[in-house]
């Protein structure tokens, strides 16, 4: 080959590699749609009792504490949004903020997803079928994570947590935290995705390509309670959008 048809080749070859087509990554949290703990308590008959209402709703709880008995907790996300996407990581993460025993944190994956918050008991509460994994809490206050990315193609993935050997404590804040104080979203648990794809609109929770009134009210809420992804200027951005029916739906 000449040497003018060797520089030409090259010249091809690396405009061929320049014009592919580029693949972003979007990064996303799913906080959950419900949430909730369970205790069993004989003395107290709290094993038909359901904490995911009234006072008792902004925490939940893990592991053995004399005065009350055995907790486990229970989580259900919204993957649906997800559906048909490459998904590169998925990582479960829950606030810490307290604990006593050397707790150690198992993660376990529920199939049955047909609970809910306001009325899940110890009596009720589905049973788990798979060990995801296990964290020592080793301080606190701390967030643990779990890998839960062979998880997402499910449409609802719903978890329990339980401390090992159910003789530690860990008591967690929930998605339901709310002091009234801007940063309470820090605190909340969460799955954040990393997937294939094009960035959402701001306020597009859903990924659909448009932004329904309810979605720009969390977007809203979500900035209001401290979200560090969300800033002041993409939340006044998408109201502007979504009042004047720029991609809404």
């Amino acid at each position: 080959m000449s040497q003018h048809k060797m520089i030409f080749t090259i010249i091809l070859m690396t405009i061929a590699v320049f014009v592919l087509p580029s693949v972003s990554a979007t990064t996303i949290k799913i906080y959950p749609s419900d949430d909730a703990f369970v205790r069993d308590d004989s003395v107290y008959n709290a094993d038909d009792l359901n904490f995911g209402t009234g006072s008792w709703r902004q925490n939940l709880r893990a592991g053995y504490e004399e005065s009350f008995g055995i907790d486990r907790s229970f989580l259900k996300f919204d993957l649906s949004p997800l559906q048909g996407e490459t998904v590169n990581s998925a990582v479960f993460s829950a606030f810490a903020l307290s604990g006593h025993s050397n707790p150690v944190i198992e993660l376990h994956h529920v199939s049955n997803d047909n609970w809910d918050e306001e009325t899940i008991t110890w009596n009720n509460q589905p049973s788990s079928d798979t060990f995801i994994g296990s964290e020592a809490v080793q301080s606190t206050p701390q967030r643990i994570e779990f890998n839960v990315e062979s998880y997402i193609g499910e449409n609802e993935l719903s978890l329990m947590m339980s401390e090992q050997g159910e003789n530690g404590f860990v008591n967690f804040y929930s998605k339901d935290l709310d002091t009234g104080d801007p940063g309470d979203a820090v605190f909340w648990p969460y799955i954040e995705v990393e997937y294939e794809g094009g960035e959402c609109l701001d306020g597009d929770l859903d990924c659909n390509g448009c932004v329904s009134q309810s979605e720009i009210t969390t977007y809203a809420f979500n900035w209001l309670n401290g979200d560090p992804d969300i800033t002041q200027s993409q939340v006044t951005t998408a109201a502007f959008n979504w009042l004047n029916g720029i991609n809404s739906c």
